[in-house]
């Protein structure tokens, strides 16, 4: 017998470049506004599995966004990172939820 507890990440992929911006908007599935003082942040981890680099979103009403300039985007590449994470928080004392996870694809030139 499986069995699975708790929420499964969905599976993904953080595509980068180091001449680009970084721009991700992530919107709730209803429309619902998040709560006034939800987090989403992406976290972004090395070979040796530790978090090099933390991006946090912008929140108004239902989108979080995620806007980089390209100049923080190379400097992350530069880290060498493998691998991202989406985080949540409710931030009102809730668990903090995996949301997606997956490799981190380097398209620079």
């Amino acid at each position: 017998m499986t069995a699975n507890y708790g929420v499964l990440p969905v599976r993904s992929s953080f595509t980068l470049s180091s001449d680009a911006d970084f721009y991700q908007v992530v919107t709730t599935v209803d429309g619902v506004s998040y709560p006034v003082l939800a987090t989403l942040s992406l976290k972004f981890l090395n070979a040796a599995d530790a978090v090099v680099a933390t991006w946090t979103a912008t929140i108004v009403a239902a989108n979080a966004t995620f806007q980089k300039d390209k100049a923080l985007v190379a400097a992350l590449l530069l880290l060498l990172p493998v691998q991202g994470r989406m985080f949540y928080e409710d931030g009102a004392g809730g668990p903090e939820l995996l949301l997606a996870q997956g490799p981190v694809r380097d398209i620079s030139p």
